[in-house]
């Protein structure tokens, strides 16, 4: 399919109108009307009266073949003008970029692109740099170039571009190329869709199937862990109580109760990643207490690590329905992590806020140590920086199984001034409520 932007405009269209056979008569027409005006003002007076009755006959009918193409030309001329209106306000509401350009630049941007690349106007936006400014890699714009020399239409080529404030977004374009005589391109006009967000949703339903997948192998392994574990844990406390048995055994005894409690505890966050664990009944909660009873339980690490904590919290911030303990866990999984971080970097500072926004509680957490190492594996099963033992790398896996099974969505990221940053989202109980009674009246419907 070849994409053309809009039409030269009707002027040019009346102008090709004017050069086709048709129109030839009207011109021919012309000519002899004026040229019978003529010899009648000369000749009429000596003419005979038959001949001046077939030449005013043949001047009738030549007036009206002139005033039936005009017309024609004037309704042509009409229906050419509102085409090209309609035409330029399709091109102009559409919700999809449509650019024209040439080798040296953009030549035409329609609002929807404008806003696209976060510009203030078209003007400003035609006045960029196409390799410095627009694209990320300027050796892409060469290989779109190098195709354009072979095909007249290129379909769903996704490219890096940049917006005005340097953010990059994944743009897929389609365009097609004008050639000049030569069959060089001359122009290429096309149409953007902006797919940064289909992309990011693309990735997280495919880290979601991952963990799914691994979720369910780890909760067989879990549980068939926990069997001999139990008895292993029972018969090492036999053994530790036994007065009978020497010290030196009792303490050995008491070392392999140790390494069992620890191992059930990997077990436990083997559960919780896989959404295995038994829960509690969802409450109503008030994210406000979770995280100071959060805090509480951290605050012997803050002081002793020179870690200073500041609380920003919504008052009117709504409840959310959810299971205590399980999101106390993720705040308590993403502090701990915090205070590691600070602790390496001597000291730092961690903020916390929660506010409220479109029908959602948000928490958000940051730090200012030294940053996340790699954002793409921070929510993958057993991936640690940590040194060995001090983690299995199942704390924010499991935070992400946890919120993910309350409705909501968790978030990490480096912050602009460093430090990492995770912002967790649930739906507020107003609006838990609103789609229970939703989905109750379509059911009784």
């Amino acid at each position: 399919m070849m994409f053309t932007l809009m039409p030269t405009g009707a002027t040019h269209q009346a102008r090709s109108l004017l050069a086709r056979t048709p129109l030839r008569i009207y011109a021919i027409a012309v000519v002899a009307v004026t040229a019978l005006a003529i010899f009648f003002f000369f000749s009429y007076p000596i003419l005979p009266g038959e001949m001046r009755g077939l030449l005013s006959l043949l001047f009738l009918v030549l007036v009206l073949l002139i005033a039936t193409i005009t017309a024609a030309i004037s309704r042509r001329i009409a229906n050419l003008a509102l085409s090209e209106s309609n035409y330029r306000s399709l091109v102009q509401g559409a919700t999809y970029g449509i650019f024209r350009s040439n080798r040296q630049g953009l030549m035409f941007a329609n609002p929807a692109l404008v806003k696209m690349l976060g510009y203030n106007s078209e003007a400003e936006l035609l006045a960029i740099d196409l390799d410095t400014d627009l694209y990320r890699d300027a050796g892409e714009r060469d290989r779109l170039f190098d195709r354009y020399m072979d095909e007249d239409y290129v379909e769903g080529v996704e490219l890096r571009w940049k917006r005005k404030d340097g953010s990059v977004i994944t743009v897929r374009v389609s365009s097609g190329v004008l050639r000049d005589e030569s069959g060089q391109p001359e122009s290429f006009e096309g149409i953007v869709e902006d797919v940064t967000a289909r992309h990011v949703i693309e990735a997280q339903l495919r880290h979601s199937d991952k963990l799914t997948a691994l979720g369910r192998l780890v909760a067989g392994a879990a549980h068939e862990i926990n069997n001999p574990l139990t008895a292993i844990y029972g018969y090492a406390e036999l053994l530790a109580t036994n007065p009978a048995l020497p010290e030196e055994l009792r303490d050995f005894a008491e070392k392999i109760q140790q390494q069992a409690r620890r191992t059930k505890a990997i077990t436990a966050s083997l559960q919780n990643f896989s959404q295995q664990a038994s829960r509690e009944k969802k409450q109503l909660l008030d994210l406000n207490t979770l995280l100071n009873n959060a805090l509480r339980i951290q605050e012997m690490n803050l002081a002793p690590n020179n870690i200073t904590f500041k609380s920003l919290l919504d008052p009117q911030l709504p409840r959310v329905l959810g299971d205590e303990y399980q999101l106390l866990e993720v705040c308590m999984h993403i502090l701990n992590n915090s205070v590691d971080a600070l602790k390496s970097a001597g000291g730092g500072a961690i903020t916390a806020r929660t506010s409220a926004e479109n029908g959602q509680v948000v928490l958000a957490f940051n730090d200012s140590g030294p940053g996340i190492e790699d954002l793409s594996r921070i929510f993958d099963p057993f991936y640690t920086t940590k040194p060995v033992g001090n983690g299995a790398g199942l704390g924010l896996s499991a935070c992400y199984g946890i919120i993910k099974d309350h409705g909501g969505s968790i978030v990490a990221a480096n912050g602009p001034e460093g430090g990492a940053q995770v912002i967790i989202k649930l739906p507020a109980a107003k609006a838990e409520a609103d789609a229970a009674l939703s989905s109750a009246a379509q059911k009784s419907n």
